[in-house]
């Protein structure tokens, strides 16, 4: 596995000293955990377990166990949880590289389709001018709330990763150009609101969707999507804290459940609150 990531931070190898030291790789995982009513993980499953390296399989079969929950169901039963993780590998030196859990986002297994906000109406966003001028992909972290009519009443960038390479004295620009072209289009969605469960009758509803920015070359392949346990390269972005919310206070996120804001699929749309919530350290210290 140090290898293949190696090999694959090899690939901003052409570009500057800073560039190169700011570059990762990831990757992310999906499974359920089943939390007890004492908020202990009881048992816990992994997509296609047997494809992953053995030394992704040390690193979560040594923490996940460990992990710590608060719930939000007082009902003295076990409840599962679909989660997804990202794991980071930074390089330590040209032949190795640290592998850590940076992120996890957790969504209840348990609910029907019409218990949580879904997406009707998706609306890709326009490539950015200064973005695509530069060459530039990236992933953009948004929180997006759904107000009772169906529609996107606000949305807050909460991180942006770079998937080029791009001069540190540009990063900020080029991660302001991707996020307002995210905001846009997220700004035209339509969802469907719940209408069972305890969310029916909230006065709207968080949720957090990720936007990808992929520049197709005409004529080539379409772009491939990394795929379970497959790595790919990019330059984080810092999370971002919101600076102003002038939202009623049942509608705020605690900043805690930011911690999982990129640990979510492309293409997924995850509700920002589910019935349990991490207290313990990723790494399970």
């Amino acid at each position: 596995m140090a290898l293949a990531v190696c090999l694959s931070l090899a690939s901003m190898a052409g570009h500057t000293e800073d560039v190169r030291k700011q570059v990762v790789a990831t990757t992310l995982i999906t499974g359920t955990v089943q939390v007890t009513p004492e908020g202990k993980v009881h048992s816990y499953t992994l997509d296609q377990a047997d494809k992953l390296a053995p030394a992704v399989r040390t690193l979560l079969d040594k923490n996940i166990p460990v992990w710590t929950f608060k719930r939000s169901i007082t009902l003295p039963i076990d409840i599962t949880e679909r989660m997804t993780i990202r794991l980071l590998a930074a390089p330590v030196d040209d032949k190795h590289d640290r592998v850590s859990i940076i992120a996890a986002s957790f969504d209840d297994d348990f609910h029907t389709e019409d218990a949580r906000p879904t997406s009707l109406k998706r609306v890709q966003p326009k490539y950015p001018l200064m973005a695509l001028d530069a060459r530039v992909q990236g992933t953009v972290y948004t929180l997006v709330l759904v107000g009772r009519d169906g529609k996107t009443r606000k949305t807050e960038t909460e991180q942006v990763n770079l998937r080029s390479a791009v001069p540190e004295h540009d990063q900020e620009r080029m991660r302001n150009d991707l996020a307002r072209a995210a905001s846009a289009a997220l700004q035209d969605w339509t969802w469907n609101v719940p209408t069972t469960g305890k969310y029916a009758n909230a006065p709207g509803w968080y949720v957090r969707v990720p936007v990808r920015f992929n520049l197709q070359v005409r004529g080539a392949p379409p772009v491939k999507e990394p795929g379970l346990g497959e790595w790919e390269v990019y330059i984080p972005g810092p999370r971002l804290k919101r600076t102003s919310n002038p939202l009623p206070p049942e509608l705020l996120v605690p900043e805690a459940l930011a911690q999982g804001s990129d640990a979510i699929a492309d293409g997924h749309v995850q509700a920002a609150s589910s019935s349990v919530e991490l207290t313990s350290p990723l790494d399970g210290g």
